[in-house]
């Protein structure tokens, strides 16, 4: 929102405040396209893939509005703020709802204040980063990499579409562990030993197959 708002910043050299307020509106309302996109995408195609597509959507849109300015024109720049604020509303809305999910009842609330915690982190440092002497080239490659982060971060999350709540931990730890015991068999392979036997399998349900 300050990076938009920097952009339609057209303050004159003599310090005569002033706005495009047009375009900041338009933007801004662009959060509720953010939403729509979430809850129409969030079921049909994965929490991971949704969350992932809005990281990559706000990072690209974001380096792209902060590098165009002062060079492309008012409906481009006013283009990306849309995307870019879309985006990142729309991967906000699905960090809350994979959270509760993936969090068993026993850490929810923690698992909530920690997430909220690190975003209240990330709203203190943000006016020395936008509000500042930083250039919008450096603020946009900034955003870009965070935004990359993100969505890398995001795709070894559990898929918990479909899954009921409070069986995403038990599939994580069933997931977690196969792995550990596929490691563990190679090593004993390469050793000239015999695999052990693998845990059951979870479906998605929880149930051990």
């Amino acid at each position: 929102m300050m990076t938009v708002t920097r952009i339609f910043d057209n303050t004159d050299e003599e310090g005569a405040l002033d706005f495009d307020y047009a375009a900041i509106f338009v933007s801004s309302a662009a959060e509720l396209l953010g939403t729509a996109s979430a809850i129409q995408l969030i079921d049909s195609i994965g929490r991971v893939k949704t969350l992932v597509g809005a990281f990559l959507f706000a990072g690209i849109s974001l380096f792209s509005l902060c590098a165009l300015d002062g060079y492309a024109p008012r409906a481009v720049t006013i283009f990306f703020a849309i995307m870019g604020r879309a985006s990142e509303m729309a991967s906000a809305c699905v960090t809350w709802i994979v959270t509760a999910e993936l969090l068993s009842t026993e850490i929810l609330s923690t698992g909530h204040s920690a997430v909220n915690a690190v975003a209240r982190t990330g709203a203190f440092f943000s006016p020395y980063l936008v509000d500042s002497k930083n250039s919008l080239l450096t603020v946009g490659i900034v955003l870009l990499v965070i935004n990359l982060v993100s969505a890398v971060t995001a795709s070894t999350l559990l898929e918990t579409n479909g899954v009921e709540l409070g069986k995403a931990v038990l599939i994580e730890e069933m997931r977690s562990q196969e792995m550990e015991d596929s490691i563990k068999g190679q090593e004993l392979v390469s050793m000239g030993g015999e695999s052990p036997t693998r845990y059951r399998r979870m479906n998605k349900k929880g149930t051990l197959v």
